[in-house]
C-alpha cells in the first residue's frame, strides 16, 4: 500500500491512500482513494435526533427526507449510517466516510450534519465529552439502554474506540 502525507491538520495526520476494502458484510468495496485519519479515541458515540434538523432549505434537511430509520433507531441514507463529525474531517454534507473501530469493524457512513466548531475541542475533532462521531437517530426507536446511557456504543457491534476515519474521494 502506498501512502503519502497530504496534510497535517491541527495535529491530525491525514494521509491519502488507495486500498481494497470490505464492508461490514464482507462484500468487497472497489479500490478506493481515501483520505485517512488515525483517531485513537471516541469510544463514546453520542447521538442527536433527526427532528432537530429544522432548516428546510439546508442540505442536512434534504438528506433526511431520503433517509430511513433502521431497527436500532439509527438513521440511514442508502446503505450508510447518518453521522455528524467535527470540521477537521470535512464539512460537505453528503460526503462518504468509513469509520473503523479498534476491533477492525468498519461502518459506511454519510455526513448528514456538521458539529459546530464551538461545540468541539480546539482541533475540531471531537465534542467536549470526547465523542468523535455523533449518530443521527430516531430517538423513540433507540434501544432503552442506548437512551438511558446516551451512547450508541450500547448497540451490539458499536462498542470500542474509533481507530481510523476514511473519507471516500
Amino acid at each position: 500500500m502506498s501512502a503519502w502525507i497530504n496534510a497535517v491538520l491541527s495535529g491530525l495526520l491525514a494521509l491519502n491512500v488507495t486500498l481494497p476494502m470490505t464492508d461490514t458484510n464482507g462484500s468487497e468495496i472497489a479500490n478506493l482513494c481515501l483520505t485517512e485519519w488515525s483517531v485513537g479515541q471516541g469510544e463514546y458515540k453520542c447521538y442527536m435526533d433527526y427532528r432537530t434538523i429544522t432548516d428546510t432549505s439546508s442540505p442536512q434537511w434534504e438528506l433526511q427526507q431520503e433517509a430511513w430509520t433502521d431497527e436500532n433507531g439509527l438513521r440511514r441514507y442508502e446503505d450508510r449510517y447518518c453521522i455528524a463529525l467535527g470540521s477537521a474531517y470535512g464539512s460537505d454534507i453528503g460526503a462518504r466516510y468509513i469509520i473503523e473501530l479498534e476491533d477492525g469493524a468498519q461502518y459506511r457512513c454519510v455526513l448528514a450534519d456538521q458539529k459546530a466548531d464551538c461545540d468541539t475541542n480546539a482541533e475540531h475533532t471531537a465534542d467536549m465529552n470526547g465523542a468523535v462521531v455523533e449518530f443521527i437517530v430516531d430517538t423513540p426507536v433507540l434501544p432503552s439502554d442506548v437512551r438511558s446511557m446516551g451512547d450508541v456504543s450500547y448497540i451490539n457491534g458499536f462498542a470500542g474506540e474509533i481507530r481510523k476515519i476514511y473519507q471516500e474521494d
